[in-house]
Order: structure tokens, then sequence, then C-alpha cells
């Protein structure tokens, strides 16, 4: 049963990463639309 729960959390673990980088890709590449719009506008 143990052993189930230690699986069970690094698979958590695995998707939280997964997670976190999808949201700070994400994040870069909105910063990165919005700098290029302010370019733009200049």
């Amino acid at each position: 049963f143990l052993l189930q729960e230690e699986q069970h959390m690094e698979r958590l673990q695995q998707l939280l990463l997964r997670a976190h980088t999808v949201v700070e890709e994400a994040d870069g590449r909105y910063i990165t639309n919005s700098g290029m719009l302010i370019q733009l506008k200049m």
C-alpha cells in the first residue's frame, strides 16, 4: 500500500512540474507578445 502511495505522490509531483513549466512558458510568451505589441505601436 505504501509503495502505491509513493508512486501516486511522484505522479502528482511530475504533473505539477509539467503544469508549472507550461504556465512559465505561457507567461514568457505573453510578455514577449506584449513587448512586440508595444514596439508595433511606436
